[in-house]
């Protein structure tokens, strides 16, 4: 799933004529997401391309704040298991 998710982050840089050079390789389930340079508007373009490819709906809250790659990720299973 790292793979894909971060597809969907150079896709999004990309589509806003943003470039975003770190490699997959630097990236990891504990990497945080401040520490990869996303904005605000670019993190909600991001999170709006992970629902659409996925075809599900993203929450997060005080509990389950988006603060680690893999505070992601487990979301994104989250959502596919409810499917």
């Amino acid at each position: 799933m790292l793979d894909e998710l971060y597809g969907i982050i150079v896709k999004v840089h990309e589509d806003m004529n943003k470039s975003f050079d770190l490699p997959l390789s630097q990236i990891g389930e504990e990497t945080e997401l401040s520490s990869l340079g996303i904005d605000s508007l670019t993190f909600v373009m991001i999170m709006l391309a992970i629902e659409q490819h996925y075809g599900i709906s993203l929450v997060s809250d005080e509990d389950k704040p988006f603060n680690r790659v893999k505070d992601v990720m487990d979301a994104v299973s989250e959502a596919l298991n409810k499917k």
